[in-house]
């Protein structure tokens, strides 16, 4: 009777030794399938970023191409025309009362095109600081007084941007102010930064972001993408008539 118990146990705990390192190698094997799924996933997302910031290198490069363009060939010929309206105004007195704010037209166009030349050059974000550049533009959108737009600064702001920071920052603020002065009809927009997060607030139209075609966007896509880019985190809160907050934040 003892060996059959002693048989028994023996048996047990042999059953008992199989199960455990069964177990543990089944623990061993999830536990790798993990890694390898998360090694994967870092690498998709490694892959997307590289193609993000090729796409991201090749706008810019378009980019600033087109406002050497601006700058150079538009500007001059408009530099050309008003040189050739004002020898009118010296040679001929009686068009001068109708050539006057025809020159005025082509002096307005020329800073217009001059200040948009700026704006997209990202040589331009690069020597200003990124306060300075936002300001610039909201200086532009003031001009045309459709939107009142105003910046509020933290008190312990530093500016510490990278060069790539900066760039994808703006962009992101002019995709943001894009869609704004497009979709919200908004008559006031705010832009709130600190050393961690800048927040862009409307008090436009709004829109549901479980219903509208706004939320999924290439507008909203560019800007979590360029976001993901320099690890920063974009979140959107919009109320229908109520506008719309979108911070974008350091991860």
């Amino acid at each position: 009777m003892d060996k059959i118990a002693f048989g028994v146990l023996i048996s047990f705990l042999f059953i008992c030794l199989i199960v455990l390192f069964c177990t543990i190698l089944i623990k061993i094997y999830i536990s790798k399938i993990k890694k390898y799924n998360k090694m994967l996933f870092q690498k998709e997302i490694a892959q997307q970023k590289a193609v993000n910031q090729a796409i991201l290198e090749t706008q810019e490069t378009t980019l600033n191409n087109l406002a050497q363009e601006l700058h150079d060939d538009t500007g001059q010929q408009l530099t050309y025309i008003n040189f050739q309206l004002e020898n009118l105004k010296l040679t001929n007195n009686n068009f001068v009362e109708k050539i006057t704010p025809i020159s005025e037209s082509v002096n307005q166009l020329a800073t217009t095109i001059r200040d948009l030349s700026h704006s997209i050059s990202h040589q331009k974000i690069i020597d200003l600081s990124f306060i300075e550049s936002v300001q610039n533009e909201f200086d532009r959108l003031n001009k045309l007084n459709v939107v009142s737009c105003t910046i509020d600064v933290s008190v312990n702001f530093n500016d510490i941007f990278s060069e790539n920071e900066k760039i994808i920052l703006f962009r992101i603020f002019q995709e943001i102010t894009n869609n704004m002065l497009k979709h919200s009809n908004a008559k006031t927009f705010t832009a709130t930064i600190s050393n961690n997060s800048i927040v862009f607030k409307d008090d436009g139209i709004g829109f549901s972001l479980e219903n509208s075609n706004l939320s999924t966007s290439n507008g909203i896509k560019n800007i979590k993408s360029r976001a993901a880019l320099i690890n920063f985190s974009c979140k959107i809160d919009s109320e229908i008539n109520k506008g719309t907050t979108i911070k974008i934040a350091k991860l």
